[in-house]
């Protein structure tokens, strides 16, 4: 049985691990841009509060509107709603006239942080043979990390000048990158990634009855089981 070319499959695994990266970078960079807040807005500690949990508010909204959105318009779709949802955000945060626009938008990057924290490791899951499978996965949670602490970096350096607006518009590269990675990477992949998918099954296989004990397999179970491993024939996603 041909194996999908391993070089695509990790190519796709890291693109749908942006949104790892973007998940931990968003929610890590606002704390290096609070002192700065408090002092454009002038807020009270019920107001710093606020601001720091609008995105986690989005964030619980996430998952719920990702079941839906997987399914029905498939993981590559709704990871291409988390990038457009991050990039609404940082410019959100990035020019807000008042601390109430600043809370909206932050809740709208929580949003794509849901998505992200849910269609990411499904996808790669989905995409990744057998062997490969939970290597791959690791790389979403490896991206994470790392994006939590690029904002940490990132908020120290931009802090000398007090630039709290280029804190959150610095996660602009990262998101462009993940769509022009998503639009570029995913005719040319399909194929592979269908292979693929078809090759590792379902995460988990259906249950068969065993035969009794004593007593020859049927002929249909025998065939349907020739038909379970047939080759397959890669197809655009």
């Amino acid at each position: 049985m041909p194996e999908p070319r391993r070089f695509n499959i990790n190519v796709i695994a890291l693109i749908a691990a942006t949104g790892g990266f973007l998940f931990g970078y968003d929610l890590s960079i606002a704390s290096g841009a609070l002192i700065f807040l408090k002092e454009q807005f002038g807020l009270d500690a019920a107001g710093e509060g606020l601001a720091m949990s609008s995105v986690i508010l989005g964030a619980i909204a996430g998952p719920v509107v990702g079941m839906w959105l997987a399914d029905r318009v498939g993981r590559r779709a709704t990871l291409w709603i988390a990038a457009v949802c991050f990039m609404a955000s940082a410019i959100g945060t990035a020019l807000p006239r008042t601390i109430f626009e600043f809370n909206i938008w932050r809740a709208v990057g929580g949003i794509g942080v849901g998505l992200a924290a849910m269609t990411s490791p499904m996808y790669i899951a989905e995409i990744s043979p057998p062997r490969l499978r939970g290597p791959l996965v690791t790389v979403n949670q490896l991206a994470i990390v790392i994006g939590i602490n690029l904002a940490v970096i990132a908020s120290y350096l931009l802090s000398f000048g007090g630039h709290w607006r280029w804190m959150f518009a610095s996660e602009i590269p990262a998101i462009i990158a993940l769509m022009v990675a998503r639009l570029a990477g995913s005719r040319g992949a399909a194929r592979n990634v269908s292979c693929s998918r078809r090759q590792a099954g379902p995460l988990m296989p259906p249950y068969r009855e065993p035969p009794a004990r004593g007593s020859a397999a049927s002929p249909s179970s025998t065939a349907s089981a020739r038909r379970s491993t047939t080759t397959c024939t890669c197809t655009p996603a």
